[in-house]
């Protein structure tokens, strides 16, 4: 091949490799093999995306898991810690009595939850107290979560681990003094008869932490005149909280005396024109009253600044009444004594039984029965039937059909009313073949 021949087949081979790119090209100017490791790029990039996604919500999901299978250990736990410490018996799974002992405490154990007790000596040491490890797991989570505590003999519980931590003895109040916001209380106590650390004493008024103290006696500042009561517990340094002292509380005599002599003086009227009215006596006080409360039934009925208030109940029923009095340091006094109306509110039996016919014949006879309301503005309930003294039926309405066949029977009827009292029978009427 001559010098020619090599420039026209090198021209040629040029000529086609420039046919086959522009064949390659798209319109966007890009090759189908840029496309391709493009889309390749992109896929790379989606998977990434997509696992990153899913390994993120499997997280979010183990934490969910976890978090709700911590609130279940700790309340767990303090199943453990309120059960008799007998009933904490020494138990790890797969020992033997393991399965009897869960099988006793079914609270222990929580659907869609694995939960297992190891329940040991403290060090290993007998009569210590006792340590519960409680391993829980939770679907999706990959990994348990393992608590610890321990659990103490409280002195007063039916066990044989004793580990004492003493309350404080002989609390008192040492003095009361002053008024209002300048009241002081002092409370001593002595320390428990034991060798073991205290950290220091809380005092509880009203069964509420009140303060604390690093000796025997702590000063309040309660800022009012009423009555307190305190105890006072011992913090050991081992965290332990000891149980309560006895309880002192203060006796101050703040006297609020009560209205005296409280009468109805008339009670007239019915309905809603019925009026009654009541009237006391001053408390022997030189304490200034602001006004009376007026009880009825035991609520508020109204007030009044003099001493007698008259009342509208809007009825005919039997109430009653007490008075208090509101003095200006907006303390009530106890309630006077109490007065009740006296009227007669009968249950009167339904009124004039009758029969009004029969039907059917031979053993299928009936006997149709009917009668009219007793008058009483009480509201009655049903009607129950008697035959030959036993009842045969109930009913709401003032009339009633019951088989009696070839035979004869005697009927009364009686009204049940709203109060569930049953009222005396009606006239008898008996029926004839």
């Amino acid at each position: 091949m001559n010098l020619r021949d090599i420039k026209k087949f090198y021209l040629i081979n040029k000529m086609k490799k420039n046919k086959i790119n522009r064949i390659l090209k798209k319109e966007s100017g890009f090759t189908l093999i840029e496309v391709v490791i493009a889309f390749l790029i992109i896929a790379i990039i989606t998977v990434v995306l997509v696992r990153g996604t899913i390994v993120s919500v499997d997280v979010i999901q183990a934490d969910k898991a976890k978090t709700l299978s911590l609130a279940v250990a700790n309340e767990k736990l303090e199943l453990l810690k309120n059960m008799e410490y007998d009933d904490v018996e020494l138990v790890e799974e797969g020992s033997s009595g393991y399965d009897d002992w869960l099988g006793d405490h079914p609270e222990l154990e929580e659907d869609g939850y694995d939960i297992d007790y190891a329940i040991t000596w403290v060090d290993g040491e007998e009569n210590s107290y006792k340590q519960v490890e409680l391993t829980i797991l939770k679907e999706p989570m990959n990994m348990p979560v393992t608590l610890i505590t321990q659990i103490y003999f409280l002195e007063g519980q039916e066990g044989s681990g004793e580990v004492e931590h003493p309350a404080p003895a002989n609390l008192s109040i040492e003095y009361d003094t002053g008024s209002g916001s300048g009241r002081e209380i002092k409370l001593v106590w002595e320390a428990p008869d034991t060798e073991k650390e205290i950290d220091k004493y809380n005092v509880y008024m009203e069964g509420a932490l009140e303060g604390d103290s690093f000796t025997e006696l702590y000063v309040c500042y309660p800022g009012d005149d009423d009555n307190h009561s305190f105890y006072v517990t011992a913090v050991y340094t081992d965290d332990i909280e000891s149980d309560p002292s006895n309880t002192v509380s203060t006796e101050i005599e703040v006297e609020h005396p009560v209205p005296v002599n409280l009468s109805i003086e008339y009670d007239t009227g019915s309905g809603s024109g019925r009026e009654i009215r009541l009237v006391w006596e001053a408390p022997d006080t030189e304490m200034e009253i602001d006004k009376y409360n007026v009880y009825m039934e035991g609520a508020l009925e109204g007030d009044s600044f003099t001493e007698l208030y008259v009342c509208y109940p809007g009825d005919d029923d039997n109430h009653s009444f007490y008075v208090t009095a509101v003095y200006t340091d907006e303390i009530e006094s106890d309630p006077s004594n109490t007065v009740s109306t006296e009227i007669e509110v009968g249950h009167p039996p339904p009124q004039n039984l009758r029969i009004t016919g029969y039907s059917g014949g031979g053993n299928n006879r009936r006997v149709n029965l009917a009668w009219d309301e007793p008058d009483t503005p009480l509201l009655i309930v049903e009607y129950v039937v008697y035959r030959n003294g036993s009842e045969v039926g109930r009913t709401a309405d003032i009339s009633f059909s019951n088989k009696i066949g070839k035979n004869n029977y005697t009927f009364f009827i009686t009204a049940i009313y709203e109060d569930e009292t049953e009222s005396g029978p009606s006239n008898e009427v008996t029926t004839v073949s």
